[in-house]
């Protein structure tokens, strides 16, 4: 029974992965998914209004961040809690790795002016994702 619990914690792993790897929308229906999923972003410092927010790996990583969320939030109540730790340590690894390629996609429209050409513009954002409590 103890191999069953851990074959139905990876399945549901295993689907998750390949609904981020292989059933990918196309970038437009990405945006629409984002836009649903109502992340907001939040400038703290630097020119935001020279990046460019349709650059398809940004998108991508927000995508898979907002997908990972909703597969959070939805499997979490369902994990039985001698799994727990496993099901964390995935979540925590993947996102991890996502807001690593949100940090390095090239969100720059075009170069920058800057008075050192050693050092690129440097800008910092919030992105947070708004939670609706369902009402039932």
């Amino acid at each position: 029974m103890a191999n069953k619990k851990h074959t139905d914690l990876y399945e549901k792993i295993r689907k998750f992965q390949e609904q981020l790897i292989v059933h990918r929308p196309s970038q437009k229906d990405m945006i629409g998914e984002i836009q649903m999923m109502h992340f907001r972003v939040r400038p703290i410092s630097g020119e935001v209004s020279q990046l460019n927010f349709k650059n398809p790996e940004f998108i991508d990583a927000l995508w898979s961040l907002g997908k990972l969320d909703e597969f959070f939030r939805e499997e979490l109540p369902r994990v039985r809690k001698s799994e727990h730790g496993l099901f964390m340590q995935f979540v925590n690894n993947l996102r991890y790795d996502l807001q690593l390629k949100l940090n390095t996609a090239r969100l720059v429209k075009q170069p920058f002016p800057s008075s050192d050409d050693d050092n690129p513009m440097l800008f910092e954002m919030e992105i947070v994702k708004q939670i609706t409590k369902k009402v039932h």
